[in-house]
């Protein structure tokens, strides 16, 4: 063997041990990724991604991936590729990713909850569906159409 020739197998076995440790030389997609607000950040596999100039980032097509898109103020999104098999080639699906984060929906009302976890401040009681028993305190009396006079909300007692 010529020295030329053992150095050409040298890079090319070191070209093929960097291509196993690393993910790559794995084939990858294009994916064009909007996201709205523009300042949003995008995270891949749980990983921080970054758009390349074309507005695109490259994922492996050999599995699915989570991207996720979130800002601050704003509810974040999920997006779930799958990778799917197309006769003799693999693709993303969505191939596109478009995201309008929507506006978390805090109020900015502070809300006091009780151990009970009724709330702190008095509230107006609900209106009742049945007549109840109720004491007239000073006379002592029923009031008529209630369960004691005999009926309840024009029903018999049972």
């Amino acid at each position: 063997m010529f020295v030329k020739d053992r150095v050409r197998l040298g890079l090319v076995g070191a070209s093929v041990a960097l291509c196993l440790g690393l993910d790559g030389c794995a084939a990858q997609q294009p994916i064009p990724v909007t996201v709205f607000p523009e300042s949003s950040e995008i995270y891949v596999d749980g990983q921080r991604a970054r758009p390349d100039k074309s507005g695109s980032i490259w994922l492996r097509k050999d599995r699915g991936h989570v991207v996720l898109v979130r800002e601050p103020g704003y509810r974040p999104e999920q997006v779930i590729l799958e990778s799917i098999q197309e006769g003799a080639e693999r693709h993303l699906r969505p191939a596109r990713i478009a995201v309008r984060l929507a506006p978390s929906a805090h109020t900015g009302k502070a809300i006091q909850v009780g151990l009970e976890g009724e709330p702190a401040v008095d509230t107006p009681p609900a209106p009742l569906t049945e007549p109840r028993d109720v004491m007239i305190p000073a006379k002592g009396q029923i009031k008529p159409g209630s369960q004691g006079a005999g009926t309840a909300g024009g029903r018999e007692a049972e």
